[in-house]
């Protein structure tokens, strides 16, 4: 008890780097995130494949929250580079707006 009683805070150049690749997803961005996954479900379904060979759910919360770079899934490599299971996110496969 003596211990714990005698502790001192971490200055912040004690503290680890803190890791803020998950971009912040609004209240909108949550519910796009939401859909992508319910798209990404059914189109693995459509061609008997794994969604998580596909993409992955922190990757499709970076792509409701804007982010367009550095995602395996829109490289076409998705989360495996196995030929089979490559699968673009390409604008032509959006529905027109």
């Amino acid at each position: 008890m003596v211990a714990i009683e005698q502790a001192q805070p971490l200055g912040d150049d004690e503290l680890p780097p803190r890791d803020d690749r998950k971009p912040g997803l609004g209240k909108e961005g949550s519910l796009v995130a939401d859909l992508l996954k319910l798209l990404l479900k059914i189109r693995s379904r459509d061609i008997d494949v794994a969604s998580k060979l596909l993409a992955r759910t922190d990757e499709l919360e970076a792509l409701a929250a804007g982010v367009r770079t550095g995602l395996p899934m829109l490289e076409g490599g998705g989360s495996t580079s196995s030929a089979a299971t490559r699968w673009t996110w390409s604008r032509a496969d959006w529905p027109s707006q």
